[in-house]
Parts: C-alpha cells; structure tokens; sequence
C-alpha cells in the first residue's frame, strides 16, 4: 500500500516456505469484532479437550522452558505432500521464416507432455474431527495430497475451500479424536515474546525451531494488491515449513508460517507467519462457503481495502456488494489527506436458514489513526433470498407490541434485523444504537418467521415465491384484481400475467381466502402480490372502531394461515377512506393502494362485447398520464374481466410494457400518491 512500506525488506528475496506447485499471496485485515469472530471459530471447530497448555509463567522469565509447547504442538503438525500429475497441454510454437511465407504467420501448435510434480509442505490440525489448515501454494495445483501424522499414520486430504489472497486452505482428513493445537490470540502477542515454528523443513519431519518475535503487522510489499499483516520472526525455517505452525510458550497457535526473507533462498535469520487473528476468519468462510472474496484498490482519494464473505447465496453477494459501494460514494476526500478505507465483516448462519452479516466500515488516517467507523448489521433469508424487513419478522397488529417496548414509531421495511437462535434484534435507528430484542416464545403469536426451530403459527411448507425480475428502463403498468380469490378464475388470471413473464397484485377478501386457501397458497408462491380488500368488502367509514378493526384482523389471518405471510398493501373498497380509517390501517402496517384507472368492468360481466370493452379499458387506463407507472383497477371473478385481461395484455406486451406488482411500480417508477 504505502510506499514507505513497500520498500521494509530492501534486496532481500521472498521465498515460499515450501517445495509446492504453484505461487501465493497474503492478506491483511484489521479486525474488528475479533470475540464474535473466535467463539464462531470455536464453534464451528471443536478442539482435542485433552490439549494442556503449558505453563504461561514461563513467559515473564526468559529465558523458557518450551518443552511442553514443543511437545503439545509436534503432534498437531502434519507432513503433506501433494502430486501433480502429468499432464499434456497444447502450446504455440514461435513463428519461423516457413510460416510466415507459406502458412498463417502464427506459428504451429504441438502437443507437450508436462512431468509430474511432487510438492511437500506442512499443515496443522485445527479440529479433532481432521480439519487442518495449510498455505494454499502447498496444495494449489495439486491432483492428490497425502498427509502425514507425526506418528506415522498416513490419510487423503480432501480440500474444502482455498484462498489464494492470504494464501490460506482448508483440507479434510477422514477420521476422529485427531490430535490438535488450541488457536491462540496473535493480536496479544508482544515483540521480544518466545515462539516455536513447527513443520518439516527439507522434507524432515517433525521439526521444532525456537525463536523471538521481530516485529508485528509486517508488510512485505511483494504480493499484487495484497494487504499484509505478517508475523515476523527469527525462528529457523525453511522450505517445507509452509502451511506449518508458529506457537507462543503457551503453546497455543498464533501464525501459520508461509514465507521467508533470503538472498539464498536458505534461512537467513527471518521469517513470516499469517496470524491467526486472519487465519480465523478465512478459514471459518472456507469451511461454511468454501472461498472468501477481497477487494483492494487504490485511487485519487483513498486506499480502499474491503474484506467480505462470498457465498452460496449470490444475491446476498450483490446486497453486501452495493452496500459498501454506497459507503464509498458516501465518503468525502479530506485536504491534503489521502486515507485508509476498511470494511470487515463477520457472519453467522442461523438454522441453516438465515445469515447474519455483520459490516463494520473504518476510516484511518494515513498516521493508522481511527477517524470514522460506522457499523451494518442485516439477516438475510436463504429460502425467500432477500434481505428480512421488520414486516418480515412480525404479524398481526405488531405496531401494539412494538408500542410496548418503547418504539412509538417504527420503520416496517427496515432490514437492520439481527435473527439469534431464541430471539431477534430490531435496531431502531441508523446508527445502531437503540435496539429491541424480541423473544421467540414469549411471542409467538407476534412471529411471522417460518422455520421448524422457532416458535410460529407460520405454515411451513410454503415456498419461496417465484418473483419477475423488472427493467426499470421499460414501461411498466400494475394491473390489480379485487374481489377474490376465484376459484377458477383466479388461476386464469396468474396464468395470463406469466405468459409474458409479468405478475399481477390480487386485492383479495379474507372471506374468500378462508374458502380457498390453496390459491392463496398459490398466488404467493407464484411471485404475485396479495394484498387486502377488507374480508367481507364493508364500506369501512361506516363501521364502528370494532367491526373496522374486525375487517382488516380477520383478513390478515386469514391470509397469514394461508400463505405465511400477510398483506402490506390494503384497498378499501368503494375507495371509501377518512382520518379513522387511515389510522386503523397504520396500526397494521399497511399501505393504502387506490387507482389511476377504473375499468369498471363488472359493467360488462354479462355483455356479449363485454371481454373486448374490458381489454380496451385496461389499455386506456394502462396508457393515462404519462403512459407509464399507471395502477389499473380490475376484479378476477368476472369470466370477461379475465378475458380483457388476457386480450390486453397481449396488446400491451406489444408495445413494450411490463406487468409488475404495485410493490414493484413503487419501487421503480414511484407514484405522485404514494410519495
């Protein structure tokens, strides 16, 4: 990155630890949820109970006894070799003056045989079940690995994820109760402190060198874009010492050695270890989603280092990936200041369900003074693949329970959702400061979370919806059906909108979802919007406070029993609205949704010309005002209502319009009403 530390090492060489069969990299990373970080790490990785740990007094009396470090350590150490096998490769031979007369100029291509290669390294056993970690240039390339233990017992690795950024891998061997080294804190380690690097040098097993630490957070400024954090050290090690352990007087694993300074190539009183406060973090991604993801660039105004998870899930990648590129564009350049921009993160998934992303964003001065952090936290849904909102999380008239926990206002599309194994998080603002927590048990009726593991009136066998992806560059029209579920018609009508990859928005009665609780089902899985019409279509301003709440209550349950979810949409019918109404809406969460066009079709339910007087109507309301962004008003219980529809939107999808959900217009088009 800087400069001035580019240039630390001078003329020496950087040599891989290793007689291996590729290259590597490094990486750093600043830390900041380190505690979070290590007890997933312990988690996720159980450790040998039976390790002892040697006497830490030993640290504050130099010189020390290292014999039980030593001894606990050997036999976590293992031997890895790792063959290439011969391959053949076809290569472009350089052009001679025959091809540049007689043939194309380029030269000829022939067939090369490559001898195969044998590379040894180390690696450490990290989980008693054979997790072990190695450099990646140890087995990168590599069509077979074999690891030795120290007591001679040899296995097949399995490799499980590999990060050639910090040059970091996870293998697998097969078996249980191996023997291991507990993962120790690199960040507590003290310049001057004994350490021992562990591994097999020259390809000697076994082999236990003693030392101090030279310096900490060492930049070595030989890897292309790579932020390095090494630990720097006068332990003797050699090649074949890759992948191997470095190991304070506790006896604990603080680095994995991985490279060394030398004119020779030959120990020359230095070498590198990545410490474990990297090694955590990356190898918990490499087991939980088998790679990691880094971004390193350098422009006008900063020095950009982003650390983030890429997993299975590639819409979450997306999510995560607009969310700092709207951090980057957020921040200003200072005068004369040229400084340092970090994101780290952690993540944890919950019931195999949910993943739990944590982003904390650093502003450092080129001094590496902290000036700005600013911290995200999100849940986001593997089944549903989006972020979970508050209206998410909780059902029913949720706006009374929040009012007694202290939140007067809430934010029902807010993502900043923390989901835990007995509760979840809601936090209340920006800034993460304030926050509710909500117990799943003590709430259940309030709990909109469909999982098998948290208490939940929620049906579970529901799928994901299948929603439209949407151009936001194309017209767009949301055509909205009141009055069912039909229990054919309705059909018909979801039918007509995915014929042209669209979806419509059903403002359905709660009486007709008790009837039909299948479409319902269906609807939503489909990808298509349910919104509410009140459950028995009262004119709402008429009713008194009980029997106006009766309305709205009963529809929402009788969807949420359907389907899992509830409507956040609700059209009153007839339109008819005042200041109690509104009100009675907000304290269910909801959003009136009225029309820019009526097509008044139930006109025309028994008239011969009926269906072509339905499709004319759609396509002139379609067309109003601007031509774009129109909410257009149907029902689905009309046989020529649904044959307008299919008519019209045959001619619309000729013109370039798409069919979305009123969600969906909002969201793109936005509405002078709905502002």
């Amino acid at each position: 990155m800087k400069q001035t530390t580019k240039n630390i090492l001078g003329v020496g060489a950087i040599i891989l630890l290793s007689s291996g069969v590729a290259g590597l990299t490094t990486y750093k990373l600043l830390q900041s949820n380190e505690a979070a970080t290590e007890t997933s790490f312990n988690e996720m990785f159980k450790q040998n109970p039976n390790v002892k740990l040697a006497a830490f007094d030993a640290v504050n009396a130099q010189p020390v006894d290292l014999t039980q470090a030593a001894e606990n350590s050997l036999h976590a150490v293992v031997h890895i070799r790792s063959t290439q096998e011969a391959k053949t490769r076809t290569v472009q031979q350089a052009p001679d003056i025959f091809d540049f007369f007689f043939r194309d100029g380029r030269g000829q291509q022939r067939q090369v045989q490559t001898q195969p290669r044998v590379g040894f390294g180390s690696g450490v056993i990290i989980s008693k079940d054979g997790y072990i970690v190695t450099n990646n240039h140890v087995i990168d390339g590599a069509d077979e690995i074999s690891v030795k233990l120290n007591d001679n017992r040899e296995f097949k690795g399995r490799v499980i994820g590999t990060d050639p950024s910090t040059d970091l891998a996870l293998v697998k061997i097969e078996g249980d109760d191996f023997p291991t080294i507990p993962v120790g804190d690199s960040e507590a380690l003290k310049v001057g402190e004994w350490v021992l690097a562990v591994g097999n040098p020259f390809n000697l097993n076994s082999t236990v060198t003693a030392g101090i630490v030279s310096a900490k957070a060492r930049s070595l400024g030989v890897y292309n874009n790579g932020i390095e954090s090494f630990i720097q050290t006068d332990a003797a090690i050699n090649q074949g010492n890759s992948g191997g352990a470095l190991v304070n007087a506790k006896g604990e694993l603080v680095g994995i050695n991985s490279v060394l300074s030398s004119p020779t190539g030959a120990y020359a009183g230095y070498g590198f270890a990545i410490p474990t406060s990297i090694m955590t973090k990356v190898i918990a991604d490499l087991k939980q989603y088998g790679t990691v993801q880094h971004y390193e660039k350098e422009n006008d105004d900063f020095y950009i280092s982003l650390y983030y998870p890429k997993l299975k899930e590639k819409n979450l990648n997306k999510i995560i990936k607009e969310s700092y590129s709207t951090y980057l564009k957020s921040e200003k350049k200072k005068k004369d200041q040229k400084d340092i921009l970090y994101l780290d993160y952690s993540c944890k998934k919950i019931y195999k369900q949910y993943v739990v992303v944590e982003l904390d964003y650093k502003r450092i001065n080129e001094d590496e003074t902290k000036t700005k952090a600013t911290k995200s936290i999100m849940t986001y849904d593997c089944k549903t693949s989006q972020l979970l909102t508050l209206k998410d999380c909780l059902h029913g008239k949720y706006g009374d329970l929040l009012n007694t926990l202290g939140v007067s206002e809430y934010d029902k599309e807010s993502t900043s959702i923390k989901v835990d194994q007995d509760s979840f998080t809601y936090f209340t603002d920006q800034k993460l400061k304030n926050k509710i927590t909500i117990n799943y048990k003590e709430n259940k009726d309030y709990i909109k979370l469909a999982n098998k593991n948290i208490p939940s009136n929620a049906p579970l066998d529901v799928k994901a919806p299948k929603l439209m992806k949407v151009d936001p560059k194309k017209k767009m029209v949301a055509i909205t059906l009141d009055d069912g579920p039909h229990k054919t018609l309705t059909e018909r009508a979801m039918n007509a909108f995915e014929k042209y990859n669209g979806r419509g928005t059903f403002f359905e009665l709660g009486q007709n979802m008790n009837l039909y609780p299948d479409i319902v089902k269906s609807v939503y899985e489909r990808g298509h919007e349910i919104a509410s019409h009140t459950y028995q279509h009262a004119q709402l301003t008429k009713l008194d406070a009980t029997a106006l709440d009766e309305e709205i209550k009963k529809t929402q349950e009788a969807c949420f029993k359907a389907c899992g979810t509830e409507p956040t949409l609700i059209r009153p019918p007839y339109g008819a609205k005042n200041d109690t109404v509104k009100s009675a809406f907000y304290s269910y969460g909801l959003s009136m949704i009225l029309w820019d066009g009526d097509t008044e079709d139930w006109r025309y339910s028994k008239v011969t010309n009926g269906a072509q007087i339905v499709c004319d109507n759609i396509i002139r309301d379609a067309k109003a005002k601007t031509g774009d962004g129109n909410i257009v008003l149907i029902h689905d219980i009309h046989e020529n209502s649904v044959a307008g529809l299919e008519m019209a939107l045959d001619q619309l999808s000729k013109e370039g319009y798409q069919f979305v959900t009123v969600s969906d217009l909002l969201k793109y088009k936005g509405h002078s009403e709905y502002k």
